[in-house]
């Protein structure tokens, strides 16, 4: 039994005061009379601010911008949860997906209303006496040592048998924290053997999974009872998916879990990496867009959110140009780039917004501009803003450039964040990566064919414009492959009878080259004249 309950500080939070009644009645039964109350969530991280309580008895379904287990996360985000405050549930729903995010948020109990007096006041006492007895496990935990945390477990397992299985999940997700995949499999291997429950299969997966042991944790995972309705069971699969390279897969079984299960912000952030990783635009703008609107009110409601959210609609857009549907999206997008603006430590973020935007509009030369100008500044240390200047870089064949940036894209991949983000920032620079060398390759390739064919006078000019072409193809926005072909077709008087619509690729060229250079640099190389005689010299083949 806890001793010096009357010293007990306890917080009840729910918009009903008939319920903060009712269990200001039980718990005075009980002899804990220090109680607070809040009716608004904002009220409880007040509250919260000002007192360490001992108990916070939370309603889940606030009808307020905030659901409970996002009041948990806020409190947990501002430090304002000490290791020894019980936290507990109440809710007037029992609908399996307020099930799940409850469990998800690893409250010390929950409950459904009406409450029973007896059961609530036992289970009270006894999620109370847990957490006092778990405390040291629950101290090393909440700052991160580990190797504390297993150690705890160990020196507490033989003291409270009654709660070993507790115990020996907390010393497993220890040991996984620590990177200690092989213990934490053998921790959880045994409680497997010894229970059998789902949830223990799932955390097993997910440990074999972060070890790369994909074939046994599919195994372990075909093994779950009712694998349709179990969100988790579509998180583990949706990880091997990924580990895969099936993306697509990968993204079904999230957007199944995310449909199962209300809690939890990292899944639509992690459909929206994926996407962009495949290249499913479309995707990437609807799941950031949802995890805007679920995050509006939490600690995540920030100008990162925003800028990322502003993104995903301009790489849709960088990839499916209509020019009246863009300016209208634009037009919906400017009061948010406009707070970037106005922002002083985002100037580098804002400039390339606009060059960004600039690019979309086919103003190349400002778009250039600004990417290279964001790029000597240095001062992008986040990951996405880095994926971001890969991307324009890559768009505008700054292929050294963007090779150059990758690796800091890599360092700025945070450790601290949520192993699904993480995991899937992984992937979003493995493609960046693998387009890359591919273009490369490519590249390598068709000028070895140049070379070749420049050592052989007797080749046609047609085969020798068609590599050219090909370089374009992969770099239409390279100022110096379409300079080069420019002067090729000036030279002299050719016929052309290769694929490809010669005349549009030159004017295409034309378009690259007179935005990247200024008036005086075309004009000291005579380009206007120089382009003149490149349209006149071509015959095409009849």
């Amino acid at each position: 039994m806890l001793p010096n309950l009357n010293k007990r500080k306890v917080l009840i939070a729910d918009d009903s005061k008939l319920v903060t009644s009712t269990i200001t009645s039980i718990l005075k039964q009980s002899g804990m009379d220090d109680i607070s109350y809040a009716h608004k969530p904002e009220e409880i991280i007040r509250l919260c601010e000002q007192t360490q309580f001992d108990l916070i008895l939370c309603d889940y379904n606030f009808q307020a911008s905030l659901n409970g287990f996002q009041i948990l996360e806020e409190l947990q985000y501002s430090k304002l949860l000490p290791a020894h405050t019980t936290f507990v549930f109440l809710s007037g729903e029992d609908n399996p997906k307020i099930i799940r995010s409850i469990q998800d948020s690893d409250a010390d109990d929950y409950f459904f209303k009406p409450l029973n007096f007896k059961i609530f006041r036992n289970r009270i006492l006894s999620a109370m006496e847990r957490r006092a007895a778990l405390l040291p496990i629950y101290k090393q935990l909440q700052s991160l040592n580990f190797s504390g945390a297993t150690e705890a477990c160990d020196a507490l397992l033989p003291l409270y048998p009654e709660y070993s299985i507790v115990i020996k999940q907390y010393r497993a997700l220890a040991l996984v924290n620590s990177k200690q995949f092989f213990a934490a499999q053998e921790e959880y291997q045994g409680l497997l053997d010894d229970y059998g429950f789902d949830w223990v299969k799932i955390a097993l997966a997910n440990t074999l999974i972060k070890s790369n042991q994909l074939e046994k944790a599919q195994q372990v995972l075909n093994s779950v009872n009712d694998q349709v309705e179990n969100p988790y069971y579509h998180d583990e699969m949706s990880k091997i998916a990924v580990e895969k390279d099936d993306f697509t897969t990968a993204i079904k079984h999230l957007k199944q879990s995310i449909a199962l299960v209300d809690s939890g912000a990292e899944r639509e952030l992690v459909i929206t990496n994926l996407s962009l990783a495949n290249e499913s635009y479309d995707d990437a703008v609807t799941y950031i867009r949802r995890y805007e609107e679920k995050n509006a009110h939490t600690f995540r409601d920030e100008i990162y959110t925003k800028l990322n959210f502003t993104r995903c609609y301009l790489y849709r857009a960088l990839n499916n140009p209509l020019s009246n549907c863009f300016e209208s999206l634009l037009s919906g997008l400017n009061p948010i780039i406009s707070d970037i603006h106005s922002h002083p430590q985002f100037k580098t973020h804002a400039l390339l917004l606009s060059a960004h935007i600039s690019l979309i509009r086919g103003d190349l030369k400002s778009a250039t501009s600004g990417i290279k100008q964001a790029l000597k500044t240095n001062e992008l240390t986040h990951f996405y803003d880095l994926y971001h200047l890969c991307v324009l870089l890559e768009r505008c064949s700054l292929l050294e450039e963007m090779e150059s940036v990758l690796p800091l894209a890599h360092s700025a991949i945070s450790d601290l964040q949520h192993p699904s983000i993480r995991r899937s920032q992984m992937h979003m620079l493995k493609k960046l990566k693998e387009r890359l060398l591919e273009a490369q390759l490519r590249v390598d390739s068709i000028r070895k064919q140049l070379s070749e064919k420049k050592s052989n006078a007797t080749l046609g000019m047609t085969s020798h414009f068609d590599h050219y072409f090909k370089l374009h193809d992969l770099f239409p926005h390279s100022e110096k492959i379409c300079l080069a072909i420019v002067k090729l077709a000036s030279l002299r008087p050719f016929a052309y009878h290769g694929e490809y619509r010669i005349f549009t690729k030159l004017n295409e060229c034309d378009q690259v080259v007179t935005t990247a250079y200024s008036r005086e640099e075309l004009s000291t190389m005579s380009y206007s004249a120089m382009y003149q005689s490149a349209k006149d010299n071509i015959r095409l083949n009849s």
